[in-house]
């Protein structure tokens, strides 16, 4: 099995960067920036990972702002107890989501990969 080889590191020039997709708000662009600002992701697979990483990302943050809103628990639907606000579960599901993508783009790897141990001394044993 061929391994994978990581996507190279590389510094744009905040010109030559690639602009986000136009359907990213604010949050989503930022992620876009900050990425494309380090790694050369220039295949339109890695892009549309990319893309949906920054979509998710936005609306996992945006989901963290309405639970602080409403509440890490929230009354249940006859108002005789409490439940666990179901927004929560949604927004570990965006965050690991996020994670995943970016695995997959090789980008959360900043080190380079190392072979299995040092060489051996010159002679054998």
């Amino acid at each position: 099995m061929a391994a994978e080889k990581p996507i190279p590191l590389v510094t744009y020039r905040p010109e030559t960067a690639p602009e986000p997709p136009p359907q990213l708000d604010v949050i989503g662009s930022e992620l876009w920036h900050g990425i494309v600002g380090e790694w050369d992701i220039a295949d339109r697979a890695g892009r549309a990972l990319l893309e949906q990483a920054c979509a998710a990302y936005s609306m996992a943050e945006r989901l963290r702002r309405q639970i602080a809103v409403d509440g890490d628990l929230i009354e249940t639907g006859n108002g005789v107890g409490m439940k666990l606000n179901p927004m929560i579960m949604a927004e570990i599901s965006a965050r690991s989501l996020v994670a995943r993508l970016l695995g997959r783009l090789g980008v959360l790897d900043t080190e380079p990969k190392r072979g299995p141990g040092r060489p051996p001394k010159p002679g054998g044993w």
